[in-house]
């Protein structure tokens, strides 16, 4: 391989890099963790395990993302105090962290809900606006993970 080939190809995985680290990129570490997380949930059903590739796939995978989804943030790791807001979509709760004890809204947005009507694009402006925002009237997000319950909701916290 040339130098000049070889230099190309180390920018290219550098520019890579920064775009997996960068918070704000489309594809920053977070997102690639949860798109894989809610492919594998999707996926893992009896009809579509009948398709080979997709069994390959999950017995790739499934194993590796439940480790990854005991060390994410989940719902189990809050109290709820009460429920401060409620919308089209889900509701927003009023928590406590178990460990800190600090207190934060949690965002409950049901995935059927969502699904099923065609307004819901709003969930990402929504999220990145408290992701990256730097204003004292915007709510900071502290974390904005996919966190599954017993009732398939998007959890923000």
């Amino acid at each position: 391989m040339s130098l000049g080939a070889e230099r190309r190809m180390e920018n290219r995985l550098k520019k890579l890099e920064a775009m997996i680290k960068d918070p704000r990129s489309a594809i920053n570490l977070e997102s690639l963790l949860d798109s894989i997380n809610a492919f594998v949930l999707d996926l893992d059903y009896p009809a579509l395990r009948k398709n080979k590739n997709i069994e390959t796939f999950l017995n790739r995978y499934e194993k590796v993302m439940g480790h990854i989804r005991e060390f994410q943030m989940r719902s189990e790791d809050f109290d709820r105090v009460k429920v401060i807001g409620r919308g089209a979509f889900g509701e927003v709760q009023l928590v406590r962290h178990k460990a800190s004890q600090k207190v934060y809204a949690m965002k409950l947005l049901s995935k059927f809900e969502m699904i099923k009507r065609s307004d819901s694009a709003f969930f990402w402006e929504e999220r990145d606006i408290m992701a990256f925002a730097n204003s004292p009237w915007v709510v900071q997000a502290f974390c904005n993970t996919l966190i599954l319950d017993v009732k398939t909701r998007w959890n923000s916290i």
